[in-house]
C-alpha cells in the first residue's frame, strides 16, 4: 500500500514537474509596480515569474540572473525584460531606475563594410549557462512609464483571445525599398522579397507586394506610396515586412532622395490603426530601424508602442547586410509555418538555430548561399554574418506571446480543367463552419494586361490575386463544392479553403492546370496533395 502511495505521488510530481512553466523578468526598477497586470496575466496562464532587478552594467543583471538559475533550479521559457536602453560602452553605466543595459558585441563582418564596430543585442541575456549559445528566447518591452505597460497588456490579452479568423491569417504584406545600386542590384532586392521569402511561404499564404521601383508592375506612384503602404498594414496580414534602406527612426524615402517622402517614419507611425486582435508580427530587414539603446526612440520601438501598430517586431539594431536578412527571413518562415510553436519566443529561439546552420542543415537555400558566395562582398566569411545577424535582430515585444496555427483542410482538385467550366471541390473538413473556397492566380498579371492602367491600379490589379469565390457552410466530414473557372483563365491556379467557425480556422489548397485543348467539362479526379 505504502510503494502505491509513494508510486502515485511520484507520478503526481513528475506530471507537476512537467506542466510548470518559469519565466525571468528583468525590470528597471521604477516600473516594478506598473507590470503587475503582466504577471498577472501570464500567471493565469500557470506561468511562475521570477523577477530580477536592472541594474547599472549589464555584467551584473547577467550575474544575478545566472545566480538566480541555479539556486531556484529554474528551467524558464523565456526572459522578458521591461524597461528602455540608452547607449552605453562596455564602461558607461545605464539609469537602472528607467532603463536595462544591453551588451553590445563586436561586429566585424558590418565593420569591414564601413559600420559601427559594435552591434546591440539582448541575446545573450538567454545564454543561461555562459557557453555563448541561446538557451532561451529573449524579448524587451521598451516602455519608459508605467502606463504604457497597461496599455501593452492589453493588446497582448485582445491578440491571444482573438477568435477573428479572417483572410488576415493568411496574409503577409511585403513592402521593397529602392536599392540606389543599379538596376541590377536593385532587381535583385526585389527578388528577395518576391523570390526568396515568397518561394518558402505555404501555398495557402497570400502576399500583398508594394515596390518603390517606378518600373514595377507594385509600384503604386511616388505620391501614393507611402499611404498605400500604411493602408495597406491598416487592411491587415499575419505579418507585415519591409526590405530596403533604413534608419533609426525612418524607412527609405520615395523617391529616393532628400526630397522625398519617409515610407514610414515617427510622424507616419501613428496612422498605423490595425485592432489588437488582427494585429501583424513586424519584420524589419533594414539597417538600424531596430536600435533600441539609441538616444531617440528607434522606429521598431515607436511601431511596437503605437495602439494600432504591430503586436511584436523583429529589426536590426545596427547595419544589416542582404545575405544576412535573406538568411533571418527564411529561417523565421520555416520555424513559423514548418515547425509551428507555441509562442512568438520558441519561434525566435528556432530562428536563430537555424540561422547559424551549415547550407542544407538549417533554411538556408542552396541558390542563395551560392549566390552569396558569389556575390556578396562578404563571401569568405558567410558563417560569420549568419551569427552575427541571429545577434543584429532582437526581438521587441513578449516572448511568452501565443500564437495559433490553422488546422488542415484536405483538398482535391481536378487535375486540370478547360477555363469556363465549373468544377467540383472536393475536401474533408477538421470541423464545420463557414467555408469560404477561392481560385487564386498564380504570378502577376501580364504587362499587357497592366498597360493601360493608371500606376495606382496596375499596383491594385497586381496585388489581387482573387479571381473566384465561394461561401457556404460545411460540417466536419467530406464535403463537394461547385467552383466556376472564369473564362478568361489562361495559367494554372490555386485553389483555398478557409474553414472558420467560433474557436477554430482551418486552411488547405491545391492547384489546377487549365487546359486549353478541350473544351469539355472534365471529369473530377482525386489528386494526391501538390
Amino acid at each position: 500500500m505504502l510503494s502505491r502511495t509513494l508510486a502515485t505521488l511520484l507520478a503526481l510530481t513528475l506530471v507537476s514537474t512537467a506542466a510548470a512553466r518559469d519565466a525571468i523578468v528583468v525590470c528597471a526598477t521604477d516600473l516594478r509596480p506598473a507590470i503587475g497586470p503582466w504577471v498577472e496575466y501570464r500567471q493565469s496562464q500557470g506561468v511562475t515569474v521570477h523577477v530580477v532587478d536592472s541594474k547599472p552594467m549589464v555584467g551584473d543583471v547577467v550575474a544575478d540572473l545566472q545566480a538566480m538559475v541555479a539556486a531556484r533550479g529554474l528551467r524558464p521559457e523565456a526572459v522578458v525584460i521591461f524597461g528602455d536602453c540608452r547607449i552605453q560602452g562596455p564602461r558607461w553605466p545605464v539609469d537602472p531606475r528607467r532603463h536595462v543595459p544591453t551588451h553590445h558585441l563586436a561586429s566585424p563582418v558590418a565593420a569591414s563594410l564601413g559600420s559601427l564596430p559594435t552591434l546591440a543585442t539582448d541575446s545573450l541575456y538567454g545564454d543561461l549557462d555562459g557557453d555563448g549559445a541561446l538557451d532561451v528566447p529573449v524579448g524587451r518591452i521598451p516602455i519608459a512609464r508605467g502606463d504604457q505597460v497597461e496599455s501593452f497588456v492589453d493588446r497582448v490579452r485582445r491578440y491571444e483571445a482573438s477568435r477573428h479568423f479572417g483572410p488576415w491569417r493568411h496574409q503577409v504584406d511585403l513592402t521593397a525599398g529602392v536599392g540606389g545600386f543599379g538596376l541590377l542590384i536593385d532587381a535583385a532586392m526585389e527578388s528577395v522579397v518576391r523570390g526568396i521569402l515568397t518561394s518558402n511561404l505555404p501555398s495557402s499564404i497570400q502576399t500583398r507586394v508594394t515596390y518603390a521601383s517606378p518600373t514595377s508592375p507594385f509600384f503604386p506612384g511616388a505620391k501614393n506610396f507611402c499611404q498605400t503602404v500604411v493602408n495597406g498594414f491598416n487592411g491587415g496580414g499575419l505579418f507585415w515586412v519591409y526590405a530596403g534602406h533604413g534608419h533609426v527612426t525612418q524607412l527609405d524615402r520615395v523617391p529616393a532622395t532628400a526630397a522625398g517622402t519617409p515610407i514610414l517614419d515617427d510622424t507616419s507611425v501613428s496612422q498605423l490603426k490595425r485592432p489588437a486582435e488582427r494585429s501583424p508580427i513586424a519584420l524589419l530587414l533594414a539597417c538600424y530601424t531596430g536600435a533600441f539603446d539609441a538616444q531617440d526612440d528607434c522606429l521598431a520601438e515607436q511601431m511596437l508602442l503605437e495602439p494600432g501598430g504591430p503586436i511584436a517586431v523583429f529589426a536590426g539594431s545596427r547595419m544589416t547586410l542582404p545575405y544576412g536578412n535573406a538568411i533571418i527571413a527564411t529561417s523565421l518562415i520555416q520555424s513559423w509555418f514548418e515547425s509551428r510553436p507555441d509562442t512568438l519566443g520558441q519561434v525566435w529561439l528556432e530562428t536563430s538555430r537555424l540561422a547559424v546552420r551549415e547550407p542544407g542543415q538549417g533554411a538556408v537555400p542552396g541558390m542563395l548561399d551560392a549566390m552569396a558566395a558569389m556575390l556578396s562582398p562578404t563571401s569568405d566569411r558567410l558563417p560569420q554574418e549568419r551569427l552575427e545577424h541571429t545577434r543584429l535582430y532582437n526581438l521587441l515585444g513578449d516572448p511568452l506571446l501565443q500564437i495559433s496555427h490553422p488546422e488542415v483542410v484536405s483538398l482535391e482538385c481536378p487535375v486540370s480543367a478547360p477555363a469556363g467550366t465549373e468544377i467540383t471541390v472536393n475536401g474533408t473538413a477538421p470541423h464545420g463552419g463557414k467555408l469560404t473556397l477561392e481560385l487564386h492566380r498564380r504570378g502577376e498579371p501580364s504587362r499587357d494586361e497592366l498597360r493601360h492602367l493608371s500606376e495606382i491600379d496596375r499596383h491594385r490589379a497586381a496585388s489581387d490575386s482573387l479571381l473566384e469565390r465561394t461561401i457556404c457552410e460545411v460540417e466536419p466530414g467530406e464535403f463537394a463544392v461547385q467552383l466556376k473557372l472564369p473564362a478568361t483563365l489562361t495559367k494554372s491556379s490555386l485553389v483555398l479553403a478557409r474553414i472558420e467557425s467560433e474557436d477554430r480556422y482551418s486552411l488547405g489548397t491545391d492547384r489546377i492546370l487549365i487546359d486549353r485543348e478541350s473544351r469539355e467539362t472534365p471529369v473530377v479526379q482525386a489528386a494526391s496533395p501538390r
